[in-house]
């Protein structure tokens, strides 16, 4: 029986992918690793916003784009749009997001409001409520180990592709570990 949160939950987060000029894409995590870097490395950014139920939407942003507050306002309407295409009543959402600075501005919270969205409160530095960077993009990064892309639009279809191929308890999974499920809505400190 998944409890009634989870299944209005929906979480959005975002990654760096590196492209390597004339040898392809690589994730950011294995730069440490490269032997032969070249100054002219490109990064693009994910950002992603899924539910125990999977993949809702995400974006690979331009390289040297970054999130403000009125891209993530234009991000927040195309997943509600996403959600509505999906068949999900998105009033009732209960949304959980970081404390970045896109994420809190009073814009954003407009926005949010405006869409009848419930924001989860997040904690600063609290890994336990980020189930993108500890589930999500942990598995993603192993898929990525060796591969090269040629360009962002490669890139688009490898992430089309990775989400499509994992099965709904992947999705499941990674929202029910969060502690503070278990916890019903309280914060857990070690």
């Amino acid at each position: 029986m998944v409890p009634p949160l989870l299944r209005r939950m929906r979480s959005g987060s975002n990654t760096t992918t590196q492209q390597e000029s004339g040898s392809g894409w690589t994730p950011v995590k294995l730069q440490n690793r490269l032997q032969n870097r070249t100054s002219t490395e490109k990064k693009v950014m994910l950002c992603v916003w899924w539910n125990s139920k999977g993949l809702v939407y995400f974006e690979v942003l331009d390289s040297g784009q970054t999130v403000t507050a009125n891209l993530y306002q234009g991000q927040l309407d195309r997943v509600d749009q996403a959600l509505r295409r999906q068949g999900v009543d998105t009033a009732s959402t209960k949304f959980l997001h970081d404390n970045a600075r896109p994420h809190v501005a009073k814009i954003t919270q407009q926005k949010i409001e405006e869409m009848g969205w419930e924001v989860l409160p997040h904690p600063p530095y609290s890994p336990d409520l980020a189930p993108s960077d500890y589930h999500l993009f942990r598995s993603m990064h192993h898929s990525l180990a060796e591969k090269k892309f040629k360009n962002r639009d490669e890139v688009q279809i490898w992430v089309s592709n990775f989400f499509e191929s994992q099965p709904v308890e992947f999705f499941k999974k990674g929202i029910h570990s969060l502690r503070v499920i278990d916890a019903d809505g309280e914060y857990l400190l070690d």
